[in-house]
């Protein structure tokens, strides 16, 4: 599965999930996603930019990025104190937030947990881009944080989405 791949699945699970607390049928809610993913032209390389380009595929870039500087820092290994984990960790999360801010400014004060990043950041950028809270697309807390972990299970190798 490639990095668009995984961000057009995590559109189709998000979407599925409000379609469902709509009322609709998993089975209903799935075919809904689907034909929203194909009207909104969200396949092929052009509609991948499109995929990458939203909040789900900034909740994949933030996770790829903190994996990537996890791993770089030797952190994926398991041979690492809890406090370098913490101290990398914390430069990563500084790390996505200084490059984010410069498009959509955010708070000196955002937390370091990733999962809670992510919904900081979703929330920061989806106000800005949209005018609405996330939630209003189906990116509440639970959601961004179940997306980020089938993220960081994608990127550590140990899933698919």
């Amino acid at each position: 599965m490639t990095k668009t791949e995984l961000i057009i699945n995590l559109i189709k699970f998000r979407m599925t999930r409000v379609g469902q607390a709509a009322g609709f049928s998993e089975a209903e809610a799935v075919q809904q996603a689907e034909a929203v993913i194909s009207e909104q032209g969200l396949r092929g390389w052009f509609g991948g930019i499109k995929a990458l380009s939203g909040p789900d595929g900034a909740i994949v870039s933030n996770v790829e990025t903190y994996v990537r500087l996890l791993n770089v820092r030797g952190c994926l290994n398991g041979n690492v104190s809890e406090a370098t984990l913490v101290r990398v960790n914390n430069e990563a999360i500084i790390s996505i937030e200084q490059h984010r801010r410069k498009r959509w400014p955010g708070s000196s004060n955002h937390p370091f947990e990733l999962t809670d990043y992510n919904y900081y950041r979703t929330k920061v950028e989806v106000m800005e881009l949209f005018g609405i809270e996330p939630e209003q697309m189906g990116l509440d807390r639970e959601t961004v944080g179940l997306m980020t972990t089938i993220a960081l299970d994608y990127f550590m190798g140990t899933k698919t989405a």
